[in-house]
């Protein structure tokens, strides 16, 4: 069952977490990139400020194409209460193209729930897995039983892509 890991990450706390699952899953990884940068302390007022506006960088043309993958994870950080930026730019450029889906998210305090049910909404699908960790537990290294748990989902047989319930499925 091949798993592709598409990942963004400012600080390089999901990059933590995507590289010790893509070991676990022998997984491809690809890291988006965008036309914009938010480093440093401004960078994080904008990035902040650009989630709230709901502005949508441009990703980069990716590497692997996610229709070759029986799953693809979804991952990345939470910004004011929301899946950042690029990974809703992500997911709206790539809907109709994905799989069976999973989300790992990281934040630093509050959003989760609303960030998943967002990120359900834009890909059209409920996740067959996600995983939503405080970066806190990135640091002190106590994710890896949550982390490991999560990883024994993404190895269950792909049985279908399943899809939101028409509701959530409007972009």
């Amino acid at each position: 069952m091949a798993t592709l890991i598409i990942y963004y990450s400012r600080t390089g706390t999901t990059r933590v977490l995507v590289d010790t699952l893509a070991t676990d899953l022998s997984a491809d990884v690809e890291e988006l990139r965008c036309n914009r940068r938010w480093t440093g302390r401004w960078g994080f007022v904008r990035a902040c400020f650009e989630s709230w506006r709901g502005s949508l960088p441009e990703i980069e043309s990716l590497r692997h194409l996610v229709a070759h993958y029986d799953t693809v994870v979804i991952a990345g950080p939470i910004w004011v209460s929301n899946p950042s930026t690029p990974l809703r730019s992500f997911l709206q450029s790539q809907r109709a193209l994905l799989p069976r889906v999973a989300f790992l998210l990281t934040h630093g305090g509050s959003g989760a729930e609303r960030s998943l049910r967002e990120m359900e909404r834009i890909s059209g699908q409920v996740p067959i897995a996600a995983l939503v960790l405080k970066e806190s537990d990135v640091k002190q290294k106590s994710y890896r039983a949550r982390l490991s748990a999560f990883a024994l989902k993404l190895r269950l047989p792909a049985l279908t892509r399943r899809e939101a319930p028409a509701s959530a499925a409007h972009v």
